[in-house]
């Protein structure tokens, strides 16, 4: 027997269900006084998001006077943001670093907009699809990825998009997240870290080697043992490679000891057979009641720790690998202490050549 079932939040919306057969989602209404229906597409290939988005879509074009009927003639062949997110992975984005982290944010944050036309996109869309992200980071990641393919199709003669629809979307406000650990949290989490030196040792040495050399986590996890070269770890892909420099982590005697430790095979085989070591590294955090402690916190703890032993600014950065002088302006408050005491000696300096000039 089939049966259709309407939606409990999107009028109209309706799904049929036939024993034996797959699940339909269907857009229901009534034109000239006949009961219509209009076939959205399988369960199996749509989520309910994308059927209520369509379903909300027909529902709008109705009030305007246009039958959805007469419609899907009219959009016929046109593409949809399904289309252009595949357009532009194949151009563009499988060449980044971020394409994984890309195509999780299509298919997870980006589901409403999968089946809208492009060239009938509005700004209320996206600003409903960021909206929807609970965390603001995550949302502001959201908004620059749409802002990034929708501004391909703007660029794009094959779209008939005549301005950005995310030009306008107020990004969130980033508060600037600075975490390190004071010196009793880091003996409590090296010392349990050891703990585990024999169970988990990639995941072990993972960590240590993030904590010793301020590295990315991308930046171990993809080390081959052909990158050491003579104590210093030589990678020519990495996050800031766009400028064709190597990027150079130095290995303290104590990260040399870890590596000394580990079995290698072959030059080209990777260092550590760990992608990360996120779940002994919250396991660790739970042993030691550390709390607010992100993985990455370590690179950020690496230069705090330089500031103190009386490291310049640009030492810290060089260390760290960053490109930029103004990424490593994040760390400058961890000088203020140095610039203070500079501001002091300066004018003691002063003070004692006033002195002497009014003898």
């Amino acid at each position: 027997m089939t049966e259709f079932i309407n939606d409990t939040q999107v009028r109209r919306l309706a799904i049929r269900r036939r024993p034996g057969y797959q699940d339909f989602y269907y857009f229901m209404w009534t034109e000239n006084g006949a009961s219509k229906r209009l076939s959205l597409g399988r369960s199996g290939d749509m989520t309910l998001g994308q059927a209520r988005s369509l379903a909300r879509e027909h529902a709008a074009n109705l009030a305007r006077g246009i039958s959805p009927a007469t419609r899907q003639t009219d959009v016929k062949g046109k593409p949809t943001m399904a289309d252009l997110f595949n357009d532009w992975v194949s151009e563009i984005g499988r060449h980044k670093k971020t394409a994984a982290e890309d195509r999780r944010m299509w298919n997870r944050y980006c589901c409403d907009l999968h089946n809208l036309f492009v060239h009938e996109v509005r700004r209320v869309d996206f600003k409903s699809t960021f909206d929807a992200v609970s965390a603001p980071v995550q949302a502001n990641r959201v908004l620059a990825f749409l802002t990034t393919i929708t501004t391909y199709a703007f660029n794009s003669d094959e779209y008939d998009l005549s301005h950005n629809p995310c030009a306008g979307i107020r990004r969130h406000k980033e508060a600037k997240r600075e975490r390190y650990l004071s010196q009793a949290e880091w003996d409590r989490f090296s010392e349990r870290l050891m703990h585990y030196r024999d169970s988990r040792p990639d995941a072990t040495c993972f960590l240590l080697l993030l904590a010793y050399t301020g590295a990315r986590k991308s930046e171990i996890s993809n080390m081959r043992w052909r990158h050491i070269r003579g104590g210093v770890i030589e990678l020519d892909e990495h996050k800031t490679d766009q400028t064709g420099d190597t990027r150079r982590i130095y290995l303290p005697e104590a990260a040399q000891e870890i590596l000394r430790t580990l079995p290698r095979k072959s030059m080209d085989d990777y260092v550590l057979n760990v992608r990360n070591s996120r779940a002994l590294f919250k396991t660790i955090c739970q042993d030691t009641q550390i709390t607010n402690l992100r993985i990455h916190d370590l690179r950020h703890n690496f230069a705090s720790v330089g500031a103190n032993a009386g490291m310049t600014l640009q030492e810290v950065g060089a260390l760290l690998g960053h490109r930029s002088t103004q990424t490593t302006q994040r760390y400058a408050h961890l000088f203020d202490d140095k610039l203070r005491s500079g501001a002091q000696l300066i004018s003691d300096r002063l003070a004692v050549v006033g002195v002497a000039a009014t003898k």
